[in-house]
């Protein structure tokens, strides 16, 4: 089952909408130190005081769990555009990648396998003769 989860702008009547300034009083002191503050205070002073909201479509799932990953500006400016245009988020294509790179590392493994096999045991010429004649096309 996926929910969805939002960040700032919750769930509310008309009437019992907060505003940006009251979101931004309740999540004060959320990160006391690091790159989370930095960023809290960097929202802080873009959006303060605009009268905007903030609305985040990250999935939720009780079999997630939530990490951090530091990224170089180039690559995270890259994956944004892409989750822009395929109308996604980070974490959706951060999952998709991991999934794509796991698949690709456990065939590279097999592949590994797979030749250390056959080093150690070669076939034989009579193992392989019926290819060679397989692939002899008919006159």
């Amino acid at each position: 089952m996926r929910l969805k989860k939002k960040s700032v702008k919750p769930r509310m009547n008309a009437n019992e909408r907060k505003s940006f300034k009251q979101l931004l009083a309740a999540t004060s002191g959320i990160w006391r130190v690091g790159d989370g503050l930095k960023y809290q205070q960097s929202i802080r002073a873009e959006w303060g005081g605009a009268g905007r909201t903030v609305e985040s479509t990250v999935e939720y799932n009780p079999h997630m769990q939530t990490i951090q990953v530091v990224l170089e500006e180039k690559l995270l400016k890259d994956a944004d555009r892409v989750v822009k245009r395929t109308k996604t988020n980070r974490s959706a294509l951060i999952r998709e990648a991991l999934r794509e790179y796991l698949k690709r590392a456990r065939e590279r493994e097999l592949d590994e396998q797979e030749r250390r096999g056959y080093e150690r045991f070669p076939q034989t010429l009579e193992e392989t003769e019926w290819l060679e004649r397989a692939a002899v096309w008919p006159d």
